[in-house]
C-alpha cells in the first residue's frame, strides 16, 4: 500500500478517534459539573468540526513514521512542522490560543518542549528494542 493511501485510511481513522474523544471529554465535564445548563448547537457543531479535522490531521501526518529511509529526526520535524499547521490554525479557530501575545508565546512554547520530550521518549525506546532485538540475534547465533 503506498503512503498516500496509507495516510488516507489513517486519516478516515482519525477523525472517528478525534470525535470519539472531544465526546468523551465532553460527557466527562458535563458529569462532573452536574448535567446543569444548555449547550449552543453552533458550539456543539464547532467542536464536532476541530475534532473531526484534528483527528483527520494527526492520522494523515502519522504517514511521515511510516517512511524508514528517513532518519527518526526527520520524521519528527516534518511531523512536527505539518501538524503545526493544522493544530495551531484550528486553536485559534477554537479559541484555545491566548490573545496576549506573550500568552501565545507560552502556548507555542509548551507545543515545542512536547515534541522535544516525546522526541527523546521515543528515541529512548527504539534504542532498548533495538538493544534487545540485538540480544535475541546474539542468543540465536551461538
Amino acid at each position: 500500500m503506498n503512503y498516500f493511501k496509507k495516510g488516507l485510511k489513517r486519516a478516515v481513522y482519525g477523525i472517528t478517534v478525534g470525535v470519539f474523544v472531544n465526546q468523551l471529554i465532553f460527557a466527562i465535564i458535563a458529569l462532573n459539573k452536574g448535567l446543569q445548563g444548555t449547550v449552543e448547537v453552533n458550539m456543539m457543531f464547532n467542536q464536532f468540526i476541530i475534532s473531526a479535522i484534528l483527528g483527520f490531521g494527526i492520522g494523515a501526518v502519522s504517514i511521515v513514521f511510516d517512511i524508514e529511509y528517513w532518519s527518526l529526526l526527520k520524521q519528527t520535524v516534518v511531523h512536527f512542522i505539518a501538524y503545526a499547521c493544522i493544530y495551531f490554525p484550528i486553536a485559534i479557530y477554537g479559541k484555545w490560543m491566548p490573545k496576549r501575545n506573550i500568552a501565545r508565546i507560552k502556548f507555542v512554547a509548551f507545543y515545542v518542549i512536547i515534541y522535544i520530550v516525546a522526541w527523546f521518549l521515543w528515541k529512548a525506546y527504539l534504542k532498548k528494542k533495538a538493544m534487545e532485538i540485538n540480544k535475541k540475534l546474539e542468543l540465536r547465533s551461538k
